[in-house]
């Protein structure tokens, strides 16, 4: 076997003698970083870099983030690490080292580069993960080895450590300051173990009982609560599992083979309790045995199952691999992990976004049900799958909805706003969520939903002929009489008949007097309506609107003179209504720039964020509202009701400790972008059957992705 000292002290001076002298940064903290500080004393490493422990000392070197390399004249950054994780590593800081000129290498002196291509297709060693070989091969074994974590089980963290961050955030509420760095100090404590022995999770404590001078009941207490955050955040691998039964009713001998520090009773009741059966099953793990896959565990395993074919399972190349074969294991077949086969997929730049501990939780969740059937780029061939209407709201609408909720939130705080509408029919599933979310954290602001459309709110608006000309100039696919009909609501008895060579304009303004009494009479019956609601004019209101140029803010103001402020998901500028006060979660852009997804797709949203009620006509004579023709299908309002559910799903399980976490919003946006077809398979109608109609324009949207 190479030892791993000399090769990195080799190939560091091998490949980096350019960089003598000139301030250089190595990624990672693992001995064979130690290692080069030691003996390459004559490079000026200036710090060291690491997801986890930033401004720590180790080896004697300040532990530093991004922007002090950058500030600090870094050249180059070394990455020492396994070579499985250096394209990890490199998607955190790619964006940030390209940008300030900083070069990236592995140890084998390779310069990283960004790929940027949108996808440049699935990684030929693919080719060889097949369902059907696999069961080929364990009809031939007699003995099936598995390994256990991220080849039976995964968990919904982006990466180990996240579980000890998640403790750092419970523990830190008892005392803040005692538990700052909790998760670093775990993890170092972990690894000078490592370096002698293959420790016990006791042993492990046993350290750090000694770093926060802790007594015995704390330490049982911390890991109870460690065992109890690795069994919230572990699920089955559901195809690996029906193999594993495969092997079982097989009659084959099934043994599982790992490296870790928890007791074999501990997971021998986390794989029960996820419906393994392990009455013949032995379960062989490196801190019962003192030795790893490494260095003796294989060993252990051929003795119990002597003079017989035995095939591992695993998921490490290294581990469950070259050690396997090296040891004398007769077969190996490798899967990919869920955070292997994220990075290896089209959705592979979601890393550079998971830079917080929610929204690496986020994107794991995403990637554990994406990938959690290690054979799907069978199918898929790096695509992500979309095959129900559920999953669309689950996995990839409800973090958008997620951040504009926060966003919106912020916002009527700041602005001190009494009471928000939700516009229908795109208000319909904000004030929903608002409504389920109060069960866990109550809103200091009333909220309503609120019967408005265009076609409704711009008659009531009109007051003169300038107001007329306006409306009359907005979108519309059809004649002047049939805006006269739609638009202005007059009867087919009212309207004139249209001369010789005259424009439309100049027509549709000979019915002035008419126009303008049917918007007094709308006027009317919407305030009737309005205070139905009990709404008044000395309460500061927001209006939600999903993407919008604000035409109904606009019209309600015009006879309202209410203190309005737009909330909306995004607004499309228009220079008639620049003097409305209107935020948006989504920065405007230039039509030719590239836009964000938000922008992009929001014709898709709009089929989503609506009500089950058709678009609101206008109001009786007694302020009632009343809708024009539905034209959805009972099947489409089916579809609708599946995805609304997985958005709230979806939002619902990312509230932590009562209170709904801020995440990124280009991360919330990389999720909406893959809905289309150039990132997806996608295994549902809903969009296809169900174009938009925009009665107002009357136009309809056709959504389907090319």
């Amino acid at each position: 076997m190479i030892d791993e000292r000399k090769y990195v002290i080799e190939n560091f001076e091998k490949y980096f003698q350019r960089f003598k002298g000139k301030p250089i940064v190595i990624y990672g903290l693992g001995k064979n970083t130690e290692a080069v500080l030691q003996e390459l004393t004559e490079f000026n490493v200036i710090g060291l870099m690491d997801g986890v422990r930033i401004g720590e000392t180790v080896f004697g070197k300040k532990v530093i983030t991004c922007e002090e390399a950058a500030s600090l004249g870094v050249q180059a950054i070394i990455i020492i690490a396994r070579a499985s994780n250096v394209p990890i590593i490199y998607r955190r800081i790619a964006n940030f080292c390209i940008e300030n000129e900083i070069e990236v290498y592995d140890i084998a002196g390779n310069k990283k580069e960004q790929n940027t291509d949108v996808w440049s297709g699935l990684d030929i060693s693919y080719q060889q993960i097949s369902e059907e070989k696999l069961l080929r091969e364990i009809d031939v074994a007699e003995v099936v080895s598995f390994d256990i974590f991220d080849t039976l089980l995964v968990r919904t963290v982006l990466y180990p450590h996240d579980v000890f961050l998640k403790m750092e955030e419970i523990l830190q509420k008892e005392d803040a300051m005692r538990f700052c760095g909790f998760a670093g100090k775990r993890i170092s404590a972990e690894q000078k173990l490592y370096a002698t022995k293959q420790p016990m999770l006791r042993e492990i404590y046993n350290e750090l009982q000694k770093e926060f001078y802790a007594t015995d009941e704390e330490i049982k207490k911390w890991m109870e609560l460690e065992i109890r955050l690795e069994d919230e955040v572990l699920i089955a691998r559901s195809k690996m599992q029906e193999i594993f039964f495969y092997a079982l009713k097989k009659g084959k001998n099934v043994c599982l083979t790992s490296d870790m520090y928890l007791p074999e009773l501990e997971i021998r009741k986390i794989l029960v309790n996820r419906g393994f059966e392990l009455e013949r099953v032995k379960v062989l793990v490196s801190c019962e045995y003192g030795v790893a896959k490494y260095n003796g565990l294989y060993s252990i395993l051929l003795n119990l199952f002597k003079n017989q074919k035995i095939l591992h399972i695993g998921d490490n190349e290294e581990a469950d691999g070259t050690f396997a074969l090296d040891a004398g294991v007769d077969r190996v077949f490798l899967i990919r992990s869920v955070e292997k086969m994220l990075e290896d997929s089209i959705a592979s730049e979601l890393f550079q976004e998971a830079n917080t501990l929610e929204e690496r939780t986020l994107i794991a969740r995403f990637a554990v049900k994406q990938f959690n059937n290690p054979f799907v780029f069978e199918k898929t061939k790096g695509k992500l799958l979309i095959d129900s209407e559920y999953d669309i709201g689950y996995s990839f609408l409800a973090p958008i909805t997620r951040v504009f909720v926060g966003w919106m939130r912020k916002q009527i705080e700041e602005k001190q706003i009494d009471c928000l509408l939700l516009a229908s029919r795109d208000g319909y599933l904000i004030e929903k969520l608002l409504c389920e979310l109060e069960e866990t954290e109550k809103n200091n602001f009333k909220h309503l939903y609120f019967y408005a459309s265009r076609s409704a709110c711009i008659l009531a608006g009109l007051r003169n002929k300038d107001d007329i000309v306006y409306a009359a100039s907005l979108a519309f696919d059809g004649t002047a009489r049939e805006m006269l009909k739609t638009r202005f609501r007059l009867q087919d008895n009212m309207i004139l008949v249209q001369e010789p060579n005259e424009n439309e304009l100049n027509f549709i303004l000979r019915h002035e007097t008419l126009i303008l009494k049917n918007a007094e009479e709308m006027r009317r019956r919407y305030l009737l309506y309005i205070n139905k609601l009990g709404l008044n004019n000395d309460d500061k209101y927001g209006f939600f609107d999903f993407v919008s140029s604000g035409t109904c803010q606009m019209s309600l103001q015009q006879f309202l003179k209410w203190n309005m402020t737009g909330l909306y998901f995004a607004r499309i500028y228009d220079v008639h209504k620049e003097n409305l006060t209107i935020e948006s979660l989504c920065p405007e852009t230039c039509v030719y720039e590239n836009q964000k997804a938000l922008l992009s797709r929001y014709f898709f949203l709009e089929n989503v964020f609506t009500s089950f009620e058709p678009t609101l006509d206008g109001f009786d004579a007694d302020g009632n509202p009343y809708f024009a023709k539905e034209y959805r299908t009972k099947k489409q309002m089916q579809s609708l009701r599946q995805i609304q559910q997985g958005i709230l799903d979806g939002i619902k399980e990312q509230v932590n400790d009562g209170r709904l976490v801020t995440i990124n919003f280009d991360l919330a946006d990389k999720f909406l972008k893959y809905t289309g077809s150039a990132y997806s398979m996608l295994n549902v109608d809903y969009f296809e059957e169900n174009p938009l109609l925009d009665e107002f324009c009357n136009r309809k949207f056709e959504i389907k992705e090319e």
